[in-house]
């Protein structure tokens, strides 16, 4: 499936399994890696993508913080052409929801793997097509320092390429549609994963193996997972509706192997922490 294969998940080969890791050691790796998303204040969820207004209806986490990012005006820096356009008052819905980066280029077509290479890094900053070779995403320092980088590698691979920054007149709402669509395609991806990772531990009760080898491997693809979610998440400007399923499907992840290494601990004879 998609989500397996862009996230480079090629088989449930171990990448490190070392025999000779102390249980100890083992034990402390599990423990030790990133913020648990299952730490619940009352009907709170906080974890390392940030604060969480009490679960909606049906569980689901509802971010605190609106869909605008509130970008502050700031100097225009030398090398970047801004299109300033005035507000229209007939547009209130393009209030508050700041300006839009749009890189235009072209690439010689052969080789092909350049213009292969220019897609990935865009779809990896959540940038979206407007047509052919024109890609926009939300104005931020961050995005902005990554396609001021991509417009001058353009340029070394012997294209060009312009790269502006303009507000909204008109079709605000289809293009935050589409914006929103490709979050929860990435999103869509994440619970495809999460999907495979439940029945994974579950051929570890299966084959009845409860090592710390076992449990480590899991533990990675964990973590994979969680820093997949956050990069997600991070790029989500305007809060895309498969946020709370992807968050919620993660939570049980992470409860199965919590439960998984319980086991693994009571088969080695140790007692699970008090955390």
């Amino acid at each position: 499936m998609s989500g397996v294969s862009r996230f480079a998940y090629q088989s449930r080969k171990p990448t490190l399994r070392s025999k000779t890791r102390s249980s100890a050691s083992a034990k402390g790796l599990h423990r030790s890696r990133g913020t648990s998303i299952t730490a619940w204040t009352g009907r709170e969820i906080k974890w390392s993508l940030g604060s969480w207004s009490p679960c909606g209806t049906g569980g689901t986490a509802v971010p605190a913080t609106g869909i605008s990012q509130g970008l502050s005006p700031r100097s225009p820096p030398d090398g970047i052409v801004r299109v300033m356009a005035s507000h229209r008052h007939d547009q209130p819905s393009d209030q508050g929801v700041g300006r839009w980066l749009i890189l235009i280029y072209r690439i010689p077509t052969e080789p092909t793997r350049l213009r292969a290479s220019v897609w990935r890094r865009l779809k990896g900053l959540g940038a979206i097509y407007l047509q052919s070779s024109t890609a926009a995403i939300p104005s931020s320092p961050a995005s902005e320092r990554a396609l001021r980088g991509l417009r001058s590698e353009i340029g070394e691979m012997g294209g060009v390429a312009y790269l502006l920054e303009s507000t909204v007149l008109g079709g605000l709402a289809p293009l935050v549609e589409t914006f929103n669509k490709a979050r929860d395609d990435e999103y869509d991806e994440i619970l495809d994963r999460c999907e495979d990772f439940l029945p994974q531990v579950g051929k570890e009760y299966a084959a009845n193996h409860f090592t710390y080898a076992e449990l480590e491997e899991n533990d990675v693809d964990l973590v994979k997972l969680k820093s997949w979610l956050e990069r997600v998440h991070s790029r989500d400007t305007f809060g895309a509706s498969k946020y709370g399923a992807a968050l919620e499907a993660l939570v049980r992840c992470e409860t199965v192997l919590e439960e998984y290494a319980a086991r693994v601990y009571a088969e080695e004879g140790e007692e699970p922490s008090s955390d």
